[in-house]
């Protein structure tokens, strides 16, 4: 008498189907992922949020009269390490005598002097895309107090963002 192979569950199947036909599967994974590298170009990302809001709602309508009217600056915050007040003062106002700045933020308070560190909070007379501001930024970077004078202080003691 043959014996029969006993029936088994879908799952079972499903399994033993793959498994029979493992290099098909091989196969097609292969060709989805030449595709997936292919297709990466395709894609396009939006981080402008505002663009998926309907032209009729009152939040599009009132972004869309904020920005005709209202200009938003750009700004950067500085952060200079190991320096007293008194330089970190010396340093403001070299920041603010940069053409293209429009104020810069500093006093003794914790939130801009704490620990031999200052930050600066600085306005630009522009936007942020503005020539006039990229440029005062690139002053900004450039500044001799701000570059590291050994290699024992690492290149991110000029924070601009």
């Amino acid at each position: 008498m043959e014996e029969q192979k006993p029936k088994g569950s879908g799952m079972e199947k499903i399994a033993t189907f793959i498994v029979d036909k493992r290099n098909l599967f091989f196969l097609l994974y292969a060709f989805a992922l030449i595709f997936s590298i292919v297709a990466t170009g395709w894609v396009k990302v939006e981080n402008d949020i505002t663009t998926y809001l309907p032209e009729d709602t009152e939040t599009r309508q009132g972004l869309t009269v904020m920005n005709d009217n209202f200009v938003t600056y750009g700004t950067a915050r500085v952060m200079v390490s190991n320096v007293t007040y008194e330089t970190a003062e010396n340093i403001c106002s070299d920041l603010e005598s940069i053409d293209g700045v429009t104020s810069v933020d500093f006093d003794d308070t914790t939130d801009h002097y704490k620990s031999a560190s200052a930050l600066f909070s600085v306005t630009f007379d522009g936007t942020t895309t503005d020539d006039i501001s990229v440029h005062a930024l690139h002053t900004i970077r450039d500044m001799p107090i701000l570059i590291p004078k050994s290699a024992s202080i690492p290149p991110q003691t000029c924070k601009a963002r």
